[in-house]
């Protein structure tokens, strides 16, 4: 087990104790696994997270944040006519006892015009608010892995 996966699953676990002073209950059923996130590239502002999310219920994930960037959106990435779009969208539907891959070339989570670069062994602070009131806090370990793609979210 890599060293990530060991501090992800320690946050996981803490998840009770850092949810949201607003809520009054955390979800327990709710897994979040295997989290990265791209470098940015030299001069480069702008990075992308992922990682696969599952729930005993149905959640729907319908915000993130980071303190590295006011600027965090829930995209998708499909083809259309042979030309590979990326779009802005409203939630994502986790459904009861499935997972969800938030993945290059689907949907992800874009860091736009971050405040500092992200290096490798960087970790980066989101926080997942889903349709329940309940807020997720976790940091998801900044990986070297498909950093040649993070150039193709330069447009934003």
């Amino acid at each position: 087990m890599h060293t990530s996966q060991i501090l992800l699953g320690a946050l996981v676990a803490l998840l009770p104790v850092l949810g949201s002073a607003q809520s009054s209950s955390v979800e327990p059923s709710l897994r979040i696994s295997d989290a990265w996130a791209k470098t940015t590239v030299p001069g480069g502002s702008v990075s992308a997270a992922y990682m696969q999310i599952s729930s005993a219920k149905p959640l729907k994930l319908i915000k993130a944040e980071s303190t590295l960037t006011p600027n965090v959106e829930i995209h998708n990435m499909s083809m259309k006519d042979g030309v590979m779009e990326m779009r802005a969208v409203e939630a994502v539907d986790v459904p009861a006892g499935k997972s969800v891959a938030l993945k290059p070339g689907g949907l992800h989570i874009m860091l736009i015009k971050v405040n500092k670069p992200i290096n490798r062994g960087d970790s980066v602070p989101l926080t997942l608010t889903f349709e329940t009131p309940d807020k997720r806090l976790f940091s998801v370990d900044v990986a070297a892995k498909g950093q040649e793609k993070a150039a193709s979210h330069s447009h934003h």
